[in-house]
């Protein structure tokens, strides 16, 4: 089934954000029924699949690579 999927991303990183998204759709875009990039404060960048936090900037202390994204969208579908 289709997986809803959302970037929570601080305003300036916007372009990473779009990148990111445009990457993952390119591979993924069938499997993706909703895709939001919704900007934040503070820093946060985190990637979410149907409401469940995959990956948090502020718990990891570094940005994903798009490899991680990846997995964690193979390991959802």
């Amino acid at each position: 089934s289709q997986r809803d999927a959302r970037i929570l991303h601080p305003v300036k990183y916007l372009p990473r954000a779009v990148s990111v998204t445009d990457q993952l759709l390119t591979d993924f875009g069938a499997d993706i029924g909703s895709w939001a990039l919704i900007p934040s404060s503070g820093g946060r960048f985190e990637f979410s699949i149907d409401g469940e936090l995959v990956f948090s900037k502020k718990a990891e202390g570094r940005y994903p690579e798009i490899s991680e994204l990846r997995e964690k969208l193979v390991a959802a579908i």
